[in-house]
């Protein structure tokens, strides 16, 4: 019923039109180009966004059912996802990563990481095997010391439009090599002049009336192999694959993107679903019934989005703005809205709760969160 309603309320078959139709054009032509072997998959953790995963690979075509093998403690749970997608399903994360082939999707909360480290200890590792977490605030150093054995690790934050081919994923991949010459400490074995040229001087008043000098040196890794920085080409297109059955995808080039994308693209749909909310019921507060308030917003959002995107996709010059500005007459209902939004501080409003959900992730990730405006950096 949940899928009957979001294909009603954004159109799965409607009228996102040419630019849908052209979407998944490219995703077949991308799929009948791309690995042509049976693919396996061990998923671990049957959660919402393990659901969206599952329901886009196997409507991509690429993954048979029987193919995805799915770990979940809650056994009402497993009944669902073998009765709706015909999936296997086991309580085992052992038994998942075992029977998952070379790929183990990692989707449990990051608490319950430390519990998934400890039953995948009798797993068999092989250099082809891939661990792609989805876990918020979980970097690869610390899937690195969870998973010592596994040789290849890719992070990504995909969101839940993902359940309907619409998703965006951010990624990013390393492997144990580089990591393991990444945590490698420092070496200084430079001369007296070489240090001097080698350093900065910043001076930074104390909160009280001392002055600490703090001696910053520019620190250099021996022999990093950088060649060895992320995953292969082929076990990319692997990852492409995925992530590609569920809408658009970027490849990050650092890791600290994966953060700053769970606070835009990863939580962003529930501030497009509050704004949503929020439209809805101030049409049925002004007197409109439900069903027509809902309609006529939610057709207004898939409406703007579309247009929004198209921009984005063109090489004018224009921004969001102009496209608002082509909405607001001098003088007119909408300039009178938009002054009462500016008014309350929207923008600030929009960029704290964007920065919070930063902060919380980081926080996740036992990272420092006292970061973005009004924050102590030091």
């Amino acid at each position: 019923m949940m899928q009957r309603q979001l294909k009603n309320i954004i159109g799965f078959k409607g009228s996102f039109g040419g630019m849908r139709s052209m979407m998944r054009s490219n995703r077949a032509r991308y799929f009948s180009e791309s690995l042509k072997e049976a693919n396996k998959i061990g998923i671990i953790g049957g959660g919402a966004m393990a659901e969206a995963i599952i329901r886009a690979i196997i409507r991509s075509g690429h993954y048979e059912p029987n193919s995805i093998t799915v770990s979940d403690l809650n056994k009402a749970r497993r009944a669902q996802l073998t009765e709706e997608y015909g999936v296997k399903t086991v309580e085992s994360a052992l038994e998942a990563a075992q029977k998952g082939g070379n790929i183990i999707l990692l989707a449990v909360k990051p608490q319950n990481m430390k519990e998934v480290s400890d039953a995948l200890d009798e797993l068999q590792w092989n250099e082809d095997m891939i661990l792609l977490s989805i876990l918020a605030g979980v970097n690869m150093k610390s899937l690195k010391d969870s998973f010592p054995n596994c040789t290849n690790f890719v992070r990504s934050m995909p969101n839940t439009p993902a359940s309907i081919e619409e998703g965006m994923s951010v990624w990013y991949s390393s492997t144990k090599d580089h990591l393991e010459k990444e945590s490698e400490p420092w070496q200084l074995s430079i001369g007296l002049d070489d240090m001097i040229k080698a350093t900065e001087i910043l001076t930074i008043a104390n909160s009280g009336n001392d002055v600490k000098n703090k001696l910053i040196l520019k620190k250099k890794k021996n022999n990093i192999n950088t060649e060895n920085k992320t995953i292969d080409d082929n076990k990319k297109e692997q990852m492409k694959v995925i992530f590609r059955s569920m809408g658009a995808d970027i490849e990050a080039s650092n890791e600290q993107y994966i953060d700053m994308a769970t606070a835009i693209s990863g939580s962003g749909p529930a501030y497009v679903f509050l704004l949503t909310e929020s439209l809805i019921d101030s049409a049925v507060h002004l007197g409109f019934p439900r069903d027509m308030a809902t309609k006529l917003v939610t057709h207004t959002i898939r409406g703007s989005a579309s247009i929004a995107l198209k921009q984005a996709s063109s090489s004018s010059t224009d921004n969001m703005s102009t496209l608002r500005y082509k909405v607001s007459s001098p003088g007119g209902t909408t300039a009178s809205a938009v002054y009462e939004l500016e008014k309350g501080n929207f923008r600030t409003v929009i960029t704290d709760a964007v920065w919070a959900a930063y902060r919380r992730c980081l926080e996740l990730g036992e990272k420092n969160p006292n970061i973005g405006p009004g924050r102590n950096t030091f």
